[in-house]
């Protein structure tokens, strides 16, 4: 039998199968934050990579960035090309930014469309939906346009535009050469516009035109984009002599808008205020042009919705009074009889509703009062009116502040009868915040816990807390999630000071005066977590000291006082909370392994095998290359380290390495043995003087091969499928479906592996006879084997003869066959694809590849195979060689035969053709 693997080499189609990459506990999702990203040139671009669905990290996960595109050394230096992102182990980080540098080549053009951002590898975990970006890199002297107004207008209405770079001087000077009106919904523009005068470097003027077929545009009442070019200007004193070898033209965004309007129709161009509550009743100026008589009668809508009130000042101004609406921000719109005004941003009014609290903190105090809360929320800014209180129940805050739209300070009141009272806000305009729990506030009778200083220490216990509060009393009872302080001192009504006892986690520390205990909250919530050491790299040095050792781990301090065992680090210097580095001191013992451990004022980090540090004279491994090669075995791996020699022995987990060659002191190659199982194995190098310590610099994965099917029980059943089959063999763990298992022709729907071993899946309907079963992972496919056979209704054993795979697909099978003359489409796939000919019979193989498409795919498909049961071998055709004696097995396709179909080419190609 052939193997899948053996036959996609002959074809010379082969894919590199994809690595399975070694993925950290809880590694998440990885994706840029913008589907694109603008920078001015000279300037860096940050480009922040967002983490989602990852939990705390067990390994360092790094993210590779990259530019493509632009010009190397102009656009960006090439030192800016790849950037690395490094979430860092230990943490559960939700971003990190990195950035990348342009050069400023005073250009007068943007630079738009040329250059992309790819995400393009993580080392653990998987990238999201967004992983390229384009990067558009603005031109120092290349012109912006930032606002248009009016936003509408009819013709003769003078149009001002503001933004930069109109007109440079320097180095390279520019000026305005053309304008256009862009169609904001496509087409172009029929000519630039004619007049226009340039006010200054940054604002330009123009008299709008009447439509037509010679002016800048064609059609009222759509948007266009006003587009302004510039062009280099050779004079010596700026008056704008044009050198239209290079122009610049701003880019089109939503600010730079106008809509040109009938002559007599109306246009609203601002109004004020431009918010109020959604019950209606604000009165508001309009300003534009075009007002009449017959505006007020016909309507002003607000939304949709007619204002209730309108008074016609003049031409230019109308004054109405909002109706109820929605909330949500609207267009206003004016109809004059001649038509209606164009929806434009200076026309939206904002229908705001009352304040609405998301959250208080804190969300207790003493009922004395005095409390300082903050207040979050929405709409506590909203136009036209102000906040005119806070309340605590039916208590005015004894002061507030209102700090933004979303924040506001205010300080609790007396309630000498202690309980739960709800904060609201009033708004002079909009109203009374509603109700909602999270706006609950309680008054607590009794101690109250403020502020743990500090709130977090060793789980050995014996940490000293300040506790901050009110309703503090002598004899006071103090614990830390339930146990009882191992020392309490009352200093006043508002302080206490008591020394942790032994804990784990988060704990709540309550303070009991009588029988009155202090409420559960966050700010008296106390941590259980000193210094924790996670990796030491090296692990491993000489018993004379001197190796720099890399600690990582939490809770690390400049304090921090680190020790190999008992002797302390012969030099530490703190680098950040998870990390440190320190030189391992002279071992006092000689050759021994040790714990390395750090203290800080919040306890001494415990013991662990990530903790353990060999002194040791003997071997040392540092770095294994490659890190990773199959179960078979034979993979030249160099090992580098110190102390080797030449007779040293190589392990790889429990197996002697198939052979071995020393180098130097510092270098051995090894071949990798076989083994039986995937997995992390331990690269050890043993001599006369000891052997090596493990470490993760010594590791070596060994990555499954193609799985191997055993055996298929049951292996026979109906031609209409839906029956449980165990799959036996090896190399299961990975299989994915749809498309992990092939049965017959049709992919398996659904898989349940259960462990490398074993798997069961439900069988497809196919027509009866013989069916190929094939597993794939990352690793490979299994070979081609025929293990099951689809029965007729009825019958009890294997159908006589036949072809391979397929059967005979008579129509007896209870599967429909197509139609006679009906036309087939096959979709053949990259590398290969298993089909069920079910075109004409005994057809030539060069016949059959003239798709009825008429597209000719002798040129990309290199062979076709089917199994012949009789010889119990495959047999092929290869295009192009049917002239060729003894070339060919066979030179047809017969009618409901399986065949394989290799192609040259990476994407996939539709065959057709017709059952006739």
């Amino acid at each position: 039998m052939l193997v899948l693997a053996a036959l996609a080499i002959v074809l010379g189609v082969v894919g590199q199968a994809k690595p399975e990459r070694a993925v950290a506990a809880g590694a998440g999702v990885f994706a840029l934050d913008k589907p694109e990203y603008f920078v001015q040139e000279g300037a860096a671009v940050g480009v922040t990579i967002l983490r989602t669905e990852g939990t705390t990290l067990t390994n360092d996960v790094t993210v590779t960035l990259e530019l493509e595109g632009g010009t190397v050394n102009e656009d960006y230096p090439a030192s800016t090309i790849t950037q690395l992102a490094t979430f860092v182990k230990g943490s559960n980080p939700t971003q990190v930014t990195v950035f990348f540098q342009t050069l400023n080549q005073a250009r007068i053009s943007h630079n738009t469309g040329e250059i992309q951002i790819f995400l393009r590898s993580v080392s653990s975990g998987s990238i999201g939906t967004i992983d390229s970006a384009p990067l558009t890199i603005y031109g120092n002297g290349a012109p912006r346009v930032f606002s248009v107004s009016p936003r509408s207008a009819s013709p003769g209405t003078t149009i001002t535009v503001q933004g930069v770079n109109f007109i440079t001087s320097g180095t390279t000077q520019t000026c305005v050469h053309e304008i256009f009106f862009e169609p904001e919904f496509g087409g172009v523009p029929p000519a630039p516009l004619g007049t226009f005068t340039v006010d200054a470097p940054n604002r330009l003027r123009f008299t709008l035109p009447a439509a037509g077929g010679l002016e800048p545009y064609t059609t009222y009442d759509v948007p266009y984009h006003i587009q302004v070019v510039t062009a280099l200007d050779t004079s010596p004193d700026g008056s704008c002599v044009k050198d239209l070898s290079e122009t610049g033209a701003s880019l089109l965004t939503d600010d730079d808008t106008l809509v040109p309007v009938d002559p007599g129709d109306p246009t609203v161009i601002a109004l004020t205020p431009k918010s109020g509550p959604t019950s209606g009743g604000t009165a508001v100026r309009l300003f534009g042009s075009n007002f009449d008589a017959d505006v007020c009668s016909l309507g002003v809508m607000f939304g949709g919705v007619p204002a209730p009130s309108c008074v016609v000042v003049s031409a230019t101004v109308v004054d109405v009074v909002t109706p109820a609406h929605a909330v949500g921000t609207f267009n206003v719109i004016v109809n004059n009889g001649s038509d209606t005004s164009p929806p434009t941003p200076e026309n939206l009014f904002t229908f705001a509703g009352a304040p609405v609290i998301t959250s208080v903190t804190p969300n207790l105090g003493p009922n004395t009062g005095g409390t300082s809360v903050t207040i979050v929320g929405s709409g506590f800014a909203t136009p036209g009116g102000t906040i005119t209180g806070v309340k605590f129940g039916g208590d005015n805050a004894t002061t507030y502040t209102m700090v933004n739209n979303t924040t506001i300070t205010a300080v609790s009141p007396v309630h000498l009868d202690g309980g739960t009272v709800q904060i609201t806000v009033v708004h002079s305009l909009t109203g009374v915040s509603g109700f909602t729990t999270a706006a609950n506030f309680t008054y607590v009778v009794g101690p109250l816990v403020q502020n743990l200083s500090p709130n977090i220490g060793s789980p050995s216990g014996g940490t000293t807390v300040t506790i901050s509060g009110v309703g503090f009393a002598p004899g006071a009872v103090v614990t830390f999630g339930g146990v009882n302080a191992l020392f309490v001192f009352v200093r006043s009504q508002t302080q206490i000071e008591a020394t942790s006892p032994p804990g784990t986690g988060n704990v709540q520390v309550i303070v009991t005066v009588g029988s009155t205990s202090s409420p559960v909250s966050p700010e008296s919530e106390f941590t259980y977590s000193g210094p924790i050491v996670q990796n030491i790299t090296p692990n491993a040095g000489p018993t004379a000291g001197g190796t720099k050792v890399l600690i990582e781990g939490n809770n690390f301090t400049q304090a921090a006082v680190v020790k190999f065992g008992q002797v302390d680090a012969a030099e530490m210097t703190y680098i950040s909370p998870a990390m440190i580095e320190a030189t391992a001191p002279a071992s006092p013992n000689g050759f021994a392994e040790v714990h390395v451990t750090i203290t800080t004022p919040s306890g001494t980090s415990a013991t662990s095998e990530q903790s353990l540090f060999t002194y040791t004279d003997g071997p040392i491994v540092e770095g294994v290359n490659p890190q990773k090669g199959p179960l078979s075995g034979g993979t030249i791996v160099v090992i580098t380290g110190k102390n080797f020699d030449n007779g040293a022995k190589v392990m790889f987990g429990a197996t002697e390495a198939l052979a071995f060659n020393f180098n130097s002191q510092t270098q051995v190659t090894a071949l990798t043995p076989p083994v039986a199982e995937a997995g992390v194995v331990a690269v050890r190098v043993t001599t006369a003087v000891g052997i090596s310590p493990v470490s993760e610099l010594s590791e070596f994965l060994y990555e499954s091969g193609p799985p191997v099917v055993a055996a298929v029980t049951p292996n026979t059943g109906t031609v209409f499928g839906g029956e449980t089959v165990v799959i036996s063999g090896r190399g299961f763990l990975g299989t994915q479906c749809p498309g992990g298992v092939i049965f017959g022709t049709a992919e398996v729907p659904s898989c349940t592996v259960i462990n490398d071993t074993t798997m069961t899946i439900v069988t497809p309907a196919q027509p009866s006879g013989a069916a190929v079963v094939v597993v794939q992972t990352a690793y490979g496919s299994s070979e081609i084997v025929e293990l099951f056979t689809y029965l007729k209704p009825g019958q009890t054993g294997p159908p006589d003869g036949g072809g391979g795979g397929g059967g005979s697909g008579g129509d007896d099978d209870g599967i429909p066959v197509p139609p006679t003359g009906n036309g087939i489409s096959y979709t053949l796939q990259p590398t290969w694809t298993l089909i069920v000919w079910r075109g004409a019979d005994e057809v030539p193989v060069r016949d059959a590849l003239q798709s009825t498409s008429g597209q000719d795919l002798s040129a990309i498909v290199s062979a076709v195979y089917t199994y012949d049961r009789s010889q119990l071998r495959w047999i092929g055709y290869f295009t192009g060689a049917e002239d060729i004696p003894g070339a060919n097995d066979f030179t047809v396709l017969s009618k409901d035969r399986v065949y394989w179909i290799a192609t040259t080419v990476n994407v996939p190609v539709t065959w057709q053709t017709v059952d006739n």
